[in-house]
This record gives C-alpha cells, sequence and structure tokens, in this order.
C-alpha cells in the first residue's frame, strides 16, 4: 500500500501531467461472484450479483459504516469460499481485516474470501491522509423457502364465516342449493337443485341465476363437483378473477372465468367459458369432492383421494400435476371432505371431515411467504 501511495505522488512527466490526490474515502460498490450452494448433498451454482450488496454510508454505532444483502442468499450457500469485487471513490486503496488479528491485508477480486462471519473492510484515501472501515455481513437463510411447514391443529373446529378469507363453502341460507360454491368479496354463488349457477350479494337474500339459459355456452356449464374460487387481478384496483369449475358430465370438465370490477355500487362482470377448442392436454379432469384455492400467485385444484394436487398458472386455462403443494406429512388422507382457507398472512389452514363425524386440521405456510421483507 506505501508503494502505491509513492507511486502517486512521484514526479510529474515530460508532459507535465499531475497526479491529483484526494482525500475522501468510501467503498461505491460491492459485487458478488458465482456461489456455490449444496442442497442434500447435491451442488449447484447461483449468481451472487442478482443479491445486491446495499451500502450504509451512515457511521453504525461500532463506528464503521455497514455493506449487507437484504435479500438473504439461499439455505445451504458457501459463504466461506467468496469472491467480489469491490470498487473505491477516487482509486482508494482497499483493505481487510485479518480474522485473527488487528492487521490488513491487500484486497484483490480474485481472491476467495470466507464470509462465515462479518469480516471488515478498510479503504484508504489516496492521499494516505484518512480511512473509513466497513462491515461486510452476508446473510443467509436458515429455512428453505420452497418448503411448506405444517402444524397439526387440536380441537379443529370448522368456521362457519371464515375471517378475512374470500373462499367460503359453509351452509346457504338458499334453501333450493344443493351445493354452496362459494364466494369473494362482493357476491357468494352457489348451484340449485336445477342444476342453475346461482349468485346473490351478501348483503342481499334474493337469489338469482348468474348464467343465463340462453347463454351461448350453456351446454358447457357443470352440473357437479362445482368449486369457485376468487382472486385480487394483478395490476388492477377492486378487480377480481373469479374462478367457477366443474364437472359438465361423465368425465367432461368446464372452467368459466369472470373478471369482476366492484368499484362501483354494483359489481360488474360477465361469465366466459373458457373453451379449449378441442384440445385434450392441460384439461382439469373429473375432480369428485373439488375443491379449489389460490396460493403463491397458482391456482391449485384438489379432491378425489387428495394425493394428486393440480395446478393452473393461467388462471385456469391449462392444469397440470402440482408438485409445488406439499401435503402435511402427517395428513390422513381417510378424510372425505377438505376445505382449504387462505388468510391474509399466507396460512392455508385445511379442515378435513371423516365418516365419523370428528374434524381434523392442519395450518401451514410456505416458508418464504413467511419471511419479513
Amino acid at each position: 500500500m506505501l508503494m502505491t501511495l509513492l507511486v502517486l505522488v512521484s514526479c510529474k512527466s515530460e508532459d507535465e501531467v499531475a497526479t491529483v490526490l484526494y482525500n475522501d474515502a468510501a467503498i461505491t460498490s460491492f459485487t458478488l461472484g458465482t456461489l456455490n450452494r449444496y442442497v442434500s448433498g447435491t451442488k449447484s451454482t447461483l449468481a451472487g450479483s442478482a443479491y445486491a450488496m446495499q451500502i450504509n454510508q451512515a457511521t453504525q454505532a461500532d463506528g464503521r459504516r455497514l455493506i449487507e444483502n437484504t435479500d438473504s442468499l439461499p439455505i445451504g450457500t458457501d459463504v466461506a469460499h467468496v469472491v467480489c469485487s469491490v470498487s473505491s471513490l477516487n482509486n482508494g486503496v482497499v483493505g481487510i481485516k485479518f480474522t485473527d488479528s488487528d492487521d490488513f491485508y491487500y484486497y484483490s477480486s480474485a481472491d476467495s474470501i470466507d464470509f462465515t462471519n462479518p469480516r471488515i473492510f478498510r479503504v484508504k484515501s489516496s492521499s494516505a491522509t484518512g480511512y473509513n472501515d466497513y462491515t461486510v455481513k452476508l446473510n443467509v437463510h436458515k429455512e428453505d423457502g420452497e418448503v411448506y411447514t405444517w402444524k397439526q391443529l387440536s380441537g379443529a373446529v370448522k368456521p362457519t364465516t371464515p375471517s378475512g378469507v374470500k373462499q367460503y363453502l359453509g351452509p346457504s341460507s338458499f334453501t333450493d342449493l344443493k351445493n354452496a360454491a362459494g364466494e369473494y368479496v362482493y357476491e357468494e354463488y352457489g348451484l340449485s337443485t336445477g342444476n342453475k349457477i346461482m349468485a346473490k350479494l351478501h348483503k342481499d337474500a334474493t337469489w338469482n341465476q348468474d348464467i343465463p339459459d340462453d347463454h351461448q355456452d350453456i351446454a358447457n356449464q357443470p352440473v357437479t363437483d362445482v368449486a369457485l374460487i376468487a382472486y385480487p387481478m394483478p395490476l388492477a384496483d377492486s378487480t377480481d378473477y373469479v374462478l367457477l369449475a366443474g364437472t359438465v358430465s361423465g368425465s367432461k370438465t368446464a372452467v368459466w372465468r369472470k373478471i369482476v370490477d366492484y368499484s362501483g355500487k354494483i359489481a360488474k362482470g360477465t361469465w366466459t367459458y373458457l373453451d379449449r377448442d378441442g384440445e385434450t392436454a392441460g384439461l382439469l379432469p373429473a375432480i369428485k369432492n373439488l375443491r379449489m384455492f389460490f396460493y403463491d400467485g397458482v391456482v391449485f385444484a384438489i379432491g378425489d383421494d387428495y394425493r394428486i394436487t393440480y395446478e393452473s398458472r393461467d388462471n385456469g386455462i391449462t392444469w397440470h400435476y402440482s408438485t409445488r403443494f406439499q401435503w402435511p406429512s402427517d395428513f390422513d388422507y381417510t378424510t372425505t371432505l377438505v376445505e382449504p382457507y387462505v388468510d391474509k398472512d399466507n396460512y392455508i389452514t385445511i379442515y378435513c371431515d371423516f365418516s365419523d363425524g370428528t374434524t381434523k386440521a392442519w395450518k401451514g405456510r410456505l416458508n418464504r411467504l413467511g419471511w419479513g421483507k
């Protein structure tokens, strides 16, 4: 470092070009290189540059400035062997403190650095008149973000009016309703004994047919195992997607969609049959006791023996086997009916009915949906 400074203050060249020295000392950028990750004995790599290092130039309580990644690295990331790129203000000289002494050694972008514990970087001004120290820490998640964590609830009682939940499959006040399909923020829906899709405003007692008999696709309206969900439409205020699905006849199923704007006094929306035009790939199969729920940007469909879950990433158009949703490890598959509820904190509560009249429930969440920002 001393030799570098001597070169900087050496004599002018024959062209009389002066070297300007600066008193300020700061790290202006800090970028991670390629990182190794080890999960269950399998090695993979990830781009460290995708995890921005935030530089706080304000002096902290320990007298140093702070550099850290606010978006934590995935669990299993090897932070003991990290290559990084560091830039300084006005070519200030950057050094790193040894872990076992108070001395510093010169930083090199080719060196692998152990960030198992926070490291102290020092940047010295080009004039050698001052310096600033930075604590550099790499934050790593302690749990796998793509894993569901479940717990079974004791004394489970299925709610009749779930608080803060848009999907409700409980009893209805409509005496001619054979299947309560679901609800959203403005209306609730059901299937009548005459196989008509009915709807009513929450504040009203009167039910009305919502898909008219003269609809051009009325022959494709589901009449058994009908389920409905609603969820906010991205980038649209006071607007929901409403999906209706079920079995038309035999193994034929159908999915309908309505985009509802409820910003005014009356909800506006028209049902559209999602016609696949004869395509057979990606169809939602006939599912007994069909239930749907919206979670982590994906629509999930469950039913039958609950060992297979389907998902749709395009708002009900195509459906595929899902490996994303993970049932509780101690889930009781002898259940006769499952009703899922998703709350505002991204918890899923699964209520299960059994043939002996008992109810069990599990509550869980995808780990990363519970992390703070």
